[in-house]
């Protein structure tokens, strides 16, 4: 008699399921995190299958209303894998912050070469650098150069000067180039410091006359207003020895007598221009202060024709100043250059600066 035998399923089921893991291992589509797809006829992993596929799986970011059971895991109410929704979001389940997916790519840095979700790569023009937000694209200008609308220009301009590309303003409202500084013009410095230095690019005080456009420099180091100064100009078609605009900068004086006077009656400067300035005459300063300004020794001359007469006589308290000058011609019993000729207990100041006294058949000075 026939007996019939009971076989257990169990062995039969786990037979089928070691094939079926052994197929699974050696399935040329397979791919996980750690196992990216490398046949480019496959090259997007679908993370839940687990499987090769030819176009990238289908987004389930958080504006799927259910998330993870769909293909890339997303990053809603469900997921795990951390991915970031919207465009294409397949397969950055497995990338690790910061990086993130792009397609034909795989995870990817989110920079310059790979930014957004769109994954593109970042320009700049010339003269700067690209730049990703994490977003989009961008760009910033290299060190010293400034944005211009869409290009990078050298800070070589007023608004964008030198290597830290600074506003200039003020007394230094120019721009000395790519490489300069913010420098001052002609125009730029005033009041105790009316001179551009050249070698500065700073306003700085006069250090001599001719720094400044009146032809007077003060101690303080500012300019002498022209209105403050008596002109004497003999070469000067305009020049006039009477009349109330004599000694002003059109209408200079002719001869040194009168050109004096005015200065003393409150000037307090005199400015003679080039030229040999002969005068048979008193020139005497009594109690009085003036600064007589001359050109060079060498081409600026007072010269006494009158006999027993100095070329210049300073009575009692008087403060004079001559600059530039030669003081020659003077014979006779007075024929000093300069005599000194106090008559009171009061004293005066003479200084003398880069002047010759010379051909006086005296002293120079007495």
């Amino acid at each position: 008699m026939l007996t019939r035998t009971h076989l257990s399923p169990l062995p039969l089921v786990a037979a089928l399921l070691a094939l079926a893991a052994v197929s699974g291992c050696a399935d040329p589509r397979y791919c996980d995190v750690g196992k990216p797809c490398s046949d480019p006829a496959y090259p997007y992993c679908d993370l839940v299958r687990h499987e090769c596929e030819a176009t990238a799986p289908a987004d389930g970011g958080v504006d799927a209303s259910v998330d993870a059971p769909q293909r890339d895991g997303g990053d809603g109410p469900v997921a795990s894998d951390g991915g970031d929704a919207g465009g294409d979001d397949a397969g950055d389940a497995g990338c690790t912050s910061p990086a993130h997916w792009c397609s034909g790519g795989g995870c990817v840095p989110n920079d310059v070469d790979h930014c957004g979700e769109s994954c593109e790569q970042c320009t700049a023009p010339t003269n700067g650098h690209p730049t990703c937000d994490g977003t989009s694209c961008s760009f910033a200008c290299d060190a010293s150069y400034y944005l211009n609308s869409t290009t990078c220009d050298p800070c070589d301009v007023p608004a964008h000067c030198g290597p830290t590309c600074a506003t200039c303003g003020g007394d230094r409202p120019d721009c000395s180039g790519h490489a300069g500084k913010c420098v001052c013009n002609g125009t730029s410095c005033s009041g105790t410091t009316p001179v551009c230095d050249s070698n500065t690019g700073a306003c700085r005080g006069c250090q001599a006359h001719a720094e400044c456009a009146s032809g007077a420099c003060d101690p303080s180091g500012g300019c002498v207003a022209a209105d403050q100064i008596i002109y004497l100009d003999k070469n000067n078609a305009s020049c006039t020895d009477s009349g109330g605009t004599a000694g002003e900068p059109g209408t200079p004086f002719c001869t040194f007598p009168p050109a004096l006077t005015k200065a003393l009656g409150g000037a307090g400067y005199l400015v003679v221009r080039p030229g040999t300035y002969s005068f048979t005459a008193d020139t005497y300063v009594t109690n009085g202060t003036v600064v007589i300004i001359g050109s060079d020794p060498a081409t600026t001359e007072l010269v006494q024709t009158k006999n027993n007469r100095a070329v210049l006589k300073l009575v009692d308290a008087s403060n004079v100043t001559l600059e530039g000058l030669t003081l020659r011609g003077a014979f006779g019993n007075d024929g000093h250059g300069v005599w000194c000729a106090g008559q009171s207990s009061a004293v005066g100041t003479l200084t003398v600066r880069r002047c010759v006294l010379q051909g006086n058949v005296l002293r120079g000075i007495d």
